[in-house]
């Protein structure tokens, strides 16, 4: 058993290796890391194959291309995702001093300022965080800022021409900062539109242990839970039919003497019945409810016919006769089982 245990995992876990190198565009090697900064007066294409950089410009700007220059624009791009950096006029940069206390929710606290730092109403905005730094007890921000319907044409343009959306940043001394409403969160590398469902089944993959412990945890404490309720009511039930076996055993015992008559209206019925020259020598009663009854007789049919004939003892016959010496003879009754 615990080798197809060992198996499985390292099967599992060799799977999940594959599939996140296989997302991770830098372990493609023919992904192409591609950069396209639209300037003033020309679009600039930077893009690396391997360690070699190459670079390429189109002298037009990038509102007079055409079908032939995204033609050679997506010839350059191929099937990678590239950033589109953003470099002045089309970006705004400006800078604003937080106190200390908003370290954990800058973003917010530019939010509520953004309307007064901003060129523009904040509908007609997309800012991103550029820089931040902390200096004499204070958070000083560096923020880009774009119109945003000057990205949503941008978008517009490179979709009418069938290229991948580009993921649009400011330009900075690095690699840009994305814009967050285009894509940030760190998926630039990702073209959705070809590795989507291989992400969606490395998650579910990665999900499975997480899914089943959790699974089995609640299922767990549900079960606890259900059993803890049900213990009290359980131990009731249980003593009940405990009671009622102890209740229904007497009821069998005692059953044979609930179907006879008192002692007193049998002793009674013995007196009127019994000849004047008998008397009864022993009465008992068995466990199982019969009679047992011996009377001295002098005339044993005489007291045959008399207690055959009560209807308070049903089916008495004779089990034992033991002759006296006086001529008379002890005579043994007993009666059905109730």
């Amino acid at each position: 058993m615990m080798p197809a245990i060992t198996g499985f995992l390292r099967w599992w876990g060799q799977e999940l290796v594959d599939t996140f190198h296989a997302l991770d565009p830098r372990k493609r090697p023919t992904a192409r890391a591609v950069r396209i900064l639209i300037e003033p007066d020309c679009v600039a294409v930077e893009r690396r194959q391997g360690d070699e950089p190459e670079r390429f410009v189109e002298t037009c700007p990038f509102d007079s291309f055409g079908a032939a220059e995204f033609a050679d624009l997506g010839a350059l791009i191929q099937d990678a995702r590239p950033r589109l950096l953003l470099l002045v006029p089309d970006i705004f940069t400006t800078s604003v001093v937080l106190p200390l206390a908003a370290r954990s929710r800058i973003d917010a606290a530019v939010a509520l300022q953004i309307g007064e730092i901003a060129p523009l109403r904040p509908e007609h905005l997309i800012w991103t965080i550029v820089d931040r730094e902390i200096r004499d007890d204070q958070i000083h921000v560096r923020l880009a800022m774009a119109k945003k319907e000057r990205i949503e044409t941008i978008i517009d343009r490179f979709a009418a021409h069938d290229l991948p959306t580009p993921l649009i940043c400011a330009a900075d001394d690095g690699e840009g900062t994305p814009f967050p409403q285009v894509g940030a969160f760190g998926w630039g590398g990702l073209d959705f539109g070809r590795h989507g469902l291989l992400l969606i089944s490395a998650l579910l993959l990665g999900s499975i242990p997480l899914t089943t412990f959790t699974g089995s945890a609640i299922l767990n404490v549900r079960a606890a839970w259900r059993a803890e309720a049900l213990e009290q009511p359980v131990r009731e039930i249980r003593s009940a039919e405990h009671l009622a076996k102890r209740l229904e055993e007497r009821r069998r015992l005692l059953e044979p003497l609930y179907r006879q008559p008192p002692v007193a209206t049998i002793l009674n019925e013995l007196a009127r019945k019994l000849p004047p020259d008998d008397w009864i020598r022993s009465i008992e009663r068995k466990p199982d409810g019969r009679l047992a009854l011996t009377v001295v007789a002098g005339d044993e049919a005489a007291l045959d016919t008399a207690l055959r004939s009560s209807k308070r003892l049903p089916g008495m016959r004779v089990s034992d006769r033991t002759p006296n010496g006086d001529k008379t003879v002890d005579l043994t009754y007993v009666t059905d089982t109730p």
